[in-house]
């Protein structure tokens, strides 16, 4: 997603709010790190370059209005439901009224066995 300059501040205040509600969720899989920076960076009005809620990765890109958002869900059926909710919706307003064009979505079917994590 890129985002227009001056819309930077509020995109970035919700897509904080975005990762915190999606985090939330239970049906959006869980890996087991435990980082999760919440912080702004004060002089840029930006997230830091990464965010990980365990589920849900935001990533900065360099140029600094360029962003990369990662969910991962355990099916189909949980993320269209994901769609519908309140969270969601106001996230995706506010993403009409910041983004200086439209964003790309896509998907990738991970098999079962790829999300078993380990301890060993």
């Amino acid at each position: 997603m890129i985002v227009c300059q001056k819309q930077l501040g509020e995109f970035c205040e919700a897509l904080k709010q975005y990762l915190k509600n999606v985090s939330a969720q239970r049906d959006c899989f869980h890996f087991g790190k435990e980082d999760a920076y919440e912080e702004l960076l004060p002089s840029s009005g930006g997230l830091r370059s990464d965010m990980d809620y365990n589920n849900v990765t935001a990533v900065r890109l360099p140029d600094g209005l360029s962003f990369v958002v990662y969910e991962f869900w355990d099916g189909d059926e949980e993320w269209k439901r994901h769609l519908q909710s309140a969270a969601s919706k106001a996230f995706q307003h506010v993403k009409v009224d910041t983004l200086s064009q439209p964003e790309a979505v896509s998907s990738v079917a991970v098999p079962a066995a790829w999300c078993s994590l380990s301890r060993d």
